[in-house]
């Protein structure tokens, strides 16, 4: 016989049959709680740095009204109020060294503005080393890329990360800051 032990089927019971336990007790408790990161131009904030922005009034005053930044912020706050929002400063159009500057800090979900091939395959390799079985800091990537199914699907073709997601954004939205971060949702 087995070492199995059950907290509620007793293990002395001589009734033939299958009997399931649900043991919750090893479960996320949410302990670990999921943060989401937001990759923007700088604006007028800091190159570089991450800053808490949980509320949208955080990134209109880091970042600038109508900034990418904002726009992402104010779209994701309307979907989720539980989860923790950061965003990072890009100086320039290069995420590179944004993306060293986070460090060992994991975030699940990161949407990027960036949406040109060097910063999604910059993204999709940050992503693939830092879900290596010895870093263990997992994240999935979203970014939107505005344009026809086709042209979209197209697009997509050359990257063949499970690390990114390429978001489709019809012409009928407004930008696509605001559409990735509704994708979320």
């Amino acid at each position: 016989m087995s070492n199995i032990s059950f907290n509620e089927v007793p293990n002395n019971i001589r009734v033939p049959g299958v009997y399931i336990e649900i043991d919750q007790s090893l479960a996320n408790n949410a302990e670990d709680l999921q943060q989401i990161l937001v990759i923007a131009p700088k604006g007028t904030a800091a190159a570089n740095k991450v800053f808490p922005t949980t509320i949208p009034d955080d990134a209109l005053n880091l970042f600038g009204e109508n900034s990418d930044a904002h726009k992402m912020v104010t779209t994701i706050f309307a979907q989720t109020k539980a989860l923790p929002i950061n965003t990072i400063g890009v100086d320039g159009n290069n995420i590179g060294a944004a993306l060293a500057a986070i460090g060992d800090t994991q975030y699940h979900y990161i949407f990027s503005t960036f949406n040109d091939k060097a910063n999604i395959d910059r993204l999709a390799d940050f992503l693939k080393e830092r879900f290596d079985a010895m870093a263990q800091i997992p994240g999935i990537g979203f970014v939107g890329k505005k344009g026809t199914s086709a042209e979209v699907n197209a697009f997509s073709k050359q990257f063949n990360s499970p690390f990114v997601s390429i978001v489709a954004i019809n012409s009928l939205v407004s930008t696509v800051s605001e559409s990735v971060a509704a994708y979320y949702g």
